[in-house]
């Protein structure tokens, strides 16, 4: 049985950057382990007595992985980020400019993943499917939705906020101290004491419903035997047209009692949503070497390495693969 992610080693991301940054920012490598990249970025501003909005980063890494990726920091010196003594956590300086990074700010990201547990039969049918280019459903990873981001996502875009603060700080108890405190000498603000939760994670929420409608677009799509470039990611600038692909994103929006103003959020602004577009499918070529299992007497494991632009899923490569 293939076993992924075996331990953190076994999932490595490096991140690659736009070719070239302007400004005159600082820019810095974070290499983490077993950390999201909103959690690291939170133990790294309490370090430095900055608040999380303050760090930029181009893209969320896996928790579960060895990840490299490119952070902005204003007014910390170099010295002093380059000796924090953090567990797991490292920062080294790159670059400097005066444009701080914000999430997209990246061309995509390379992988080197380990696939343990392998039959010889099962290695070789691995590297059989990698011997040619693939093409597969651009589908967004599970890593995406996590356990509660789609049930928080509908009850901030219906405005149910004070169900889904109480989601919130069920699923990330870190915030509910403040939160507390906040409501204490504000009892019924409920909009604002969302507002202490940083702007990233509560669009991840938004983000979470936006794709798992993509992926039920993509799926039934295909389904149908629809092949086209792009698929629409709804938000509140998604303009019907009378297409089969529009027929079924309306009627996953009825099913989810949405609709496309829902993506409009005058409370909490940075939860408005205009959408857009993504590729149906990505090609990638996959490099696999098979060598002896070290940890697993007597089977085979797999070393994946490619790259993926930003956006698109390693493990929907890997699942592909493995199925």
């Amino acid at each position: 049985m293939a076993i992924i992610k075996y331990c953190p080693e076994d999932f490595l991301v490096t991140e690659i950057p736009l070719r070239s940054q302007k400004g005159n920012s600082s820019y810095y490598l974070l290499k983490k382990r077993e950390y999201t990249t909103v959690r690291a970025i939170g133990v790294i501003a309490r370090e430095v007595n900055l608040h999380p909005k303050e760090i930029g980063f181009a893209g969320n890494k896996d928790k579960k992985a060895v990840t490299t990726q490119f952070i902005s920091i204003k007014n910390v010196s170099r010295d002093h980020l380059e000796h924090l003594n953090l567990k797991d956590i490292s920062l080294t300086f790159h670059s400097s400019g005066n444009a701080p990074l914000h999430l997209g700010d990246l061309e995509g990201n390379k992988f080197e993943i380990v696939i343990r547990d392998l039959t010889g039969e099962e290695s070789e049918q691995l590297q059989q499917k990698c011997t040619a280019t693939l093409t597969i459903p651009n589908i967004f990873g599970p890593q995406r939705f996590s356990t509660e981001n789609v049930s928080i996502g509908l009850l901030l875009l219906k405005k149910k906020f004070a169900e889904a603060m109480e989601r919130i700080i069920e699923k990330d108890p870190e915030y509910q101290k403040e939160i507390a405190e906040f409501l204490k000498r504000h009892p019924n603000d409920v909009v604002n004491s969302l507002k202490l939760i940083p702007e990233k994670i509560g669009k991840m929420y938004v983000h979470a419903v936006q794709s798992l409608l993509w992926n039920q677009t993509v799926k039934r799509g295909m389904e149908k035997g629809i092949h086209q470039e792009k698929i629409p990611l709804v938000g509140f600038d998604y303009e019907k047209k009378d297409s089969e692909v529009d027929r079924i994103i309306e009627d996953l929006m009825v099913q989810n009692n949405l609709t496309e103003r829902d993506f409009i959020c005058k409370e909490i602004p940075f939860l408005t949503s205009p959408g857009g577009e993504r590729s149906m499918v990505m090609t990638v070529h996959v490099l696999c070497t098979i060598n002896e299992d070290e940890i697993f007497n007597g089977k085979k494991k797999a070393i994946l390495t490619f790259t993926l632009p930003k956006s698109s899923y390693a493990t929907v490569v890997v699942d592909y693969l493995l199925h």
